[in-house]
C-alpha cells in the first residue's frame, strides 16, 4: 500500500465506513473537510493498531462531498461521497 490509504464504501449510505491504511508505529490523524474546506471530522487512530483496517462511524456526517486527509500522507487527499 506505499503508505497510502483508502476508504470504503465510497460512495456510502450507511453508517460505518472502513479506513485502510498501513499500520503505523506511531499515531495517525484522519482530518474530515467539506467542499469549501471546513473540517468537519477528525479520527485518531491510536499508536500499536496492527489491523489495517478501521471501522469509522459516519452517522454524524450529513449527505454530501468529503475530503479525507491523514497527517502521515500529507500529499493524498480521497474525495468521499456519503449520500
Amino acid at each position: 500500500m506505499n503508505d497510502q490509504f483508502s476508504v470504503e464504501p465510497n460512495p456510502s449510505n450507511q453508517q460505518k465506513i472502513t479506513l485502510i491504511f498501513q499500520p503505523a508505529t506511531h499515531e495517525s490523524h484522519f482530518l474530515f473537510t467539506n467542499m469549501v474546506g471546513q473540517k468537519v471530522k477528525s479520527v485518531k487512530i491510536p499508536k500499536g493498531n496492527l489491523s489495517p483496517f478501521h471501522q469509522l462511524d459516519i452517522s454524524d456526517l450529513v449527505s454530501g462531498v468529503y475530503f479525507i486527509f491523514n497527517d502521515q500522507v500529507p500529499d493524498q487527499s480521497i474525495k468521499f461521497v456519503k449520500s
